[in-house]
């Protein structure tokens, strides 16, 4: 619960951050210790790289039940905090209510389920290995800075959500990132 609302925080943060003047120092904030003077600069195209990697690794990591990008990865630097990626997935392409296909029957449940449990261990592998090799190629950040990856995974109305989370988040400094050392919460 913390971990969502310090995304939701730096997201509105990062939202109304301006651009500063090359020679400007950061403000001092409220209790009059100076603000840290990393400037870190990380090239657009270096988050397109790594939103671009994120999403092919989602889309292949189970070729046999392809997964549904519902929305495509982002990432964020937020100066003294560190990156933050975020995406919205369906485990697999499931079935949907449409004027060919008006209800969904209760073996398309029970099927969509099995196979979304099928697909987490995936899932929780492909997510570990991809956050490690971003935490390696983003030289630019750190080593204290965090590395947040939080994956939405969405669910329609009838389905049973019965051993399946709604988010897993990946969280740690750079260092411990490279490292393999990563927390990993689900809600």
């Amino acid at each position: 619960m913390k971990t969502a609302a310090l995304l939701l925080f730096a997201s509105a943060l990062f939202a109304q951050i301006r651009p500063v003047a090359e020679n400007a120092k950061p403000a001092a904030p409220a209790g009059g210790t100076p603000a840290p003077s990393i400037r870190v600069n990380i090239p657009p195209q270096s988050f397109r790289l790594l939103e671009d990697n994120f999403n092919v690794r989602m889309k292949s990591f189970s070729p046999k039940e392809p997964v549904y990008m519902l929305a495509l990865t982002r990432g964020l630097y937020v100066r003294g905090f560190g990156v933050i990626f975020t995406s919205e997935i369906d485990l697999i392409q499931s079935p949907t209510i449409n004027p060919f296909h008006q209800k969904i029957l209760p073996d398309e449940v029970v099927s969509t389920h099995e196979r979304k449990v099928k697909q987490l261990p995936l899932l929780r592998k492909a997510l570990r290995d991809e956050f490690v090799a971003c935490a390696k190629s983003l030289d630019a950040v750190p080593p204290g800075d965090q590395i947040v990856l939080s994956v939405r995974l969405e669910y329609q109305g009838w389905e049973n959500k019965a051993e399946l989370p709604g988010e897993i988040i990946l969280r740690a400094d750079r260092k411990s990132a490279m490292a393999g050392n990563i927390q990993v919460e689900e809600q």
